[in-house]
């Protein structure tokens, strides 16, 4: 699956030296991607492009174009660019937005509620075991839980969250025919089945030690929150942290023993502000409490959702849908799933939704409709 004008988008991002930010100013300046590579030479050559601008261009090989175009033609492959509408908003709204993503899998989790998981790629058992505990529980309430499939921690979000029943989403430092780490190609199949891979490099691009730090704004700008599992002071998951915050992201950070030097990263977190996180239930306090893509705020004090003019923020069609299939008494999910036909992954996701807009709350064994 690709958009319309895949083949100007691939021809731009594949241009020798040319980042997002020089990429979106020349669409803007033309009006177009198709507008850009629709102008004559002459046209360049008048404008205020540079002619090593131009050259660079000018160098983009077709037949990489052509490979790109044919990989995203194979079955549970696509291609999102910038311009399409599937694209994730909150995505697109960060500082230097990639100008495509390469993605395996399911392109529609890209755009559902997320929380970022990271940290240590020499993670500890009992982090590991935090990590994977902390992703099933979010799994399970229908968050997505997106990491960079890395060993140690991201490895233990990951399969956290596929023991969970919802979805995962791994951002790769490298192509996605190129699964790095190599132990964890099982992996990553699993993640493909189960949520997504994405990588905004060609699909036969190997991983670079600076691909990874790239990748991290990504990681953060798909999430409404990272959360911080075992992280030295001089971490990689620390440049994640700096991304979310710049990009007006929650940070949650996972305590650890003092005087240990793989978690001091994390108490320096917790010093400047970060939110700490002990289980499940805070992060999901805190992301209730967030604005959500729709910019409307859950207020926890009444426990329903207000819109800009103080009234109930409505249902789309789907999620009211479900509601009715939620009691005014204690409904099981079991319940709720058979009622509506949906999967376990589909409902939970959905529920969430219902709940954070005040119109079901959680109980022991299930939901209760408040509205």
């Amino acid at each position: 699956m690709s958009t319309p004008n895949i083949e100007h988008w691939l021809r731009l991002s594949q241009a020798v030296g040319v980042g997002p930010v020089t990429a979106m100013q020349l669409v803007e300046y033309w009006g177009s991607v198709t507008a850009l590579w629709g102008a004559p030479l002459d046209a360049w050559c008048q404008s205020p492009m540079s002619s090593a601008l131009i050259d660079a261009l000018l160098q983009v090989s077709q037949s990489t174009v052509d490979q790109d175009r044919q990989w995203a033609e194979q079955p549970d492959h696509s291609i999102l660019t910038i311009d399409d509408s599937a694209y994730p908003e909150w995505l697109r709204a960060i500082s230097a937005p990639p100008l495509l993503l390469y993605i395996k899998g399911d392109p529609g989790c890209l755009s559902e509620l997320q929380v970022a998981i990271v940290g240590s790629r020499r993670g500890s058992y009992h982090g590991r075991t935090l990590a994977h505990q902390l992703s099933c529980g979010l799994s399970d309430r229908g968050v997505v839980v997106t990491s960079g499939l890395a060993r140690g921690i991201d490895g233990a979000a990951h399969q956290g969250a596929l023991a969970g029943s919802g979805k995962t989403l791994a951002v790769l430092g490298s192509g996605l025919d190129v699964i790095y780490p190599s132990e964890h190609r099982r992996l990553a199949s699993h993640i493909m089945e189960r949520g997504a891979l994405v990588s905004e490099y060609r699909p036969c691009a190997r991983p670079r030690s600076y691909h990874f730090p790239q990748r991290n704004r990504i990681i953060s700008g798909l999430s409404c929150g990272v959360v911080v599992v075992e992280a030295a002071r001089k971490s990689g998951s620390l440049i994640t942290v700096e991304h979310a915050l710049e990009q007006g992201r929650e940070v949650f950070a996972v305590p650890g023993v003092a005087g240990v030097s793989s978690v001091e990263g994390c108490h320096a977190l917790l010093r400047s502000g970060a939110t700490l996180v002990e289980c499940v239930e805070d992060v999901l306090q805190v992301v209730s409490n967030s604005s959500l893509r729709n910019d409307r705020v859950v207020s926890l004090s009444t426990g329903h959702t207000k819109d800009d003019r103080g009234g109930m923020v409505p249902l789309d069609s789907e999620c009211q849908i479900l509601l009715e299939c939620v009691d005014y008494k204690m409904t099981t999910v079991d319940e709720v799933r058979a009622r509506s036909g949906l999967n376990v992954a589909k409902v939970n996701s959905m529920l969430l939704i219902i709940e954070l807009k005040g119109y079901i709350t959680r109980v022991s064994g299930g939901y209760v409709r408040v509205d």
